[in-house]
């Protein structure tokens, strides 16, 4: 079973203008987004795992449960 963790990473974000409306959104090396700016306001186009909630960057990480036994299926012989 997985759960879904958000890590703040706005303060690691920054964008870089591609034309006058479009500027590209980078986290370290890895670009995770665009923000368009139009008449009508901003757009965030984010790629998965990525959100813009109450102006933060938001990375959403699955966590995998921790390993609790080192084989299993013992009981089929093969360990």
């Amino acid at each position: 079973m997985t759960e879904r963790h958000a890590k703040d990473v706005t303060r690691r974000v920054y964008g870089t203008f591609e034309d006058g409306e479009t500027m590209n959104l980078f986290v370290g090396k890895e670009k995770i987004g665009q923000l368009i700016i139009t008449e009508e306001g901003k757009e965030y186009h984010l790629k998965d795992g990525y959100t813009y909630e109450q102006k933060r960057f938001l990375r959403y990480d699955e966590e995998m449960d921790p390993v609790t036994q080192y084989v299993s299926d013992c009981d089929l012989g093969w360990c």
